[in-house]
């Protein structure tokens, strides 16, 4: 993603506070430290027999902060860069995320990035929620999607979608990583596109003929480079819908031209969900017809993405190329057609001309005969 004059002016300006404020909390914790000592406080905090801080949880760190993970007064402050607006961008983008998400995208160790989204949260750009299963997730505040550029707002943490968010920021996560400059756009951004610049090329029209609606479907990522050169539709399918729902959402990536489709993946639970929406699709025809690649992959061991886009890389070019043989035939045949028309065009010309040539011969044959008979018998013929 390019920066902007702009952005990079934000960030100077929030570093340049962040390391003030670091200096004087520095300067701050000289002076009550060399007060400890006179007073003897360091004696008095060893006779507790206790060590600082909460016991267990020792993997995952507390924001400093609220309880809720917003920050509060004491949140710990650091040098913020381009790259910590980049995962705030990310935060906001798939809605929430855990620790270990957040390092797969980035490339980053467990211990750096915890220090990372620590250093987020007391800045006020990012907030966590603990009251889930399992690790605590991040999210991006409104303070955060304004930093990062972000027209969408703040993220609500729900139980109901919360193993379907985080299976959508994996996927995000291991597709970004895996593919180089390849951009997962989000249903939060895609329906951003459309408010804001009227873009609906990223969802498809369906007609549930189980319930005689007709409607439109948003994939839950687009994966993409550039989008004149395609993009591949990923579908995080942890429940499973109703036979009828799932043909027409296929019929419809099967149908749809408002751009350039290049695949179709859907991630399962497992195996069985998998061969479950192969025959599904084998049955709409979507992947037969030489449209998109169609694939699936099941989430109960992690996907290799890098071998999934290389697969579809592969059946996309292999696809492209008989596509383009088939355009090749087709022109070749339009070309001998337009020749056969043209030459029957100038046959018939050419016959036209030849009539035409025939009838002048025989009028001037017939005004020389009319030449040589007297006047009168001329005016005589002429009058007959």
């Amino acid at each position: 993603m390019g920066w902007e004059k702009q952005d990079w002016e934000e960030v100077e300006e929030l570093v340049a506070e962040a390391a003030a404020v670091k200096e004087e909390e520095e300067r701050g914790a000289v002076g009550a430290a060399g007060r400890g000592a006179a007073n003897g406080s360091g004696e008095a905090a060893a006779s507790n027999g206790r060590a600082p801080g909460r016991r267990g949880r020792a993997s995952e760190p507390r924001a400093a902060g609220r309880r809720n993970g917003r920050p509060g007064r004491g949140a710990p402050r650091g040098r913020l860069t381009p790259r910590d607006l980049e995962l705030v961008r990310f935060l906001g983008r798939v809605k929430l995320a855990r620790a270990e998400q957040v390092s797969v995208r980035f490339s980053m160790a467990r211990s750096k990035t915890y220090a990372r989204l620590q250093v987020l949260a007391g800045e006020g750009l990012v907030a966590l929620e603990r009251r889930v299963p399992g690790p605590a997730v991040y999210y991006a505040t409104r303070t955060g999607l304004a930093a990062a550029g972000l027209p969408l707002g703040e993220a609500r943490v729900s139980l109901a979608t919360l193993e379907h968010d985080l299976a959508v920021a994996d996927a995000a996560a291991g597709l970004e990583c895996a593919g180089e400059r390849l951009y997962a756009r989000t249903e939060r951004e895609m329906r951003c596109d459309l408010r804001l610049e009227g873009d609906c090329a990223w969802r498809v029209a369906v007609r549930d003929t189980g319930q005689g609606r007709s409607g439109h479907h948003w994939p839950d990522l687009a994966a993409h480079r550039h989008r004149d050169k395609g993009w591949v539709a990923v579908e995080v399918e942890l429940s499973q819908k109703r036979a009828e729902r799932t043909r027409s959402i296929l019929a419809g990536y099967r149908d749809h031209s408002a751009s350039l489709l290049s695949a179709v993946l859907y991630l399962t639970p497992d195996r069985r969900s998998s061969e479950r929406i192969e025959r599904l699709a084998a049955s709409e025809g979507l992947g037969q017809r030489g449209g998109a690649v169609f694939l699936t992959a099941a989430l109960d061991e992690p996907p290799d993405y890098p071998a999934l886009l290389a697969e579809i890389k592969t059946s996309f070019a292999a696809r492209q190329d008989e596509l383009e043989r088939q355009e090749e035939r087709r022109e070749a045949h339009q070309r001998a057609e337009t020749e056969r028309e043209q030459r029957r065009e100038a046959e018939f010309r050419a016959r036209q001309e030849e009539l035409g040539r025939e009838e002048a011969a025989a009028r001037e044959a017939q005004e020389r005969e009319e030449a040589r008979l007297p006047n009168r018998l001329r005016r005589a013929v002429r009058g007959y």
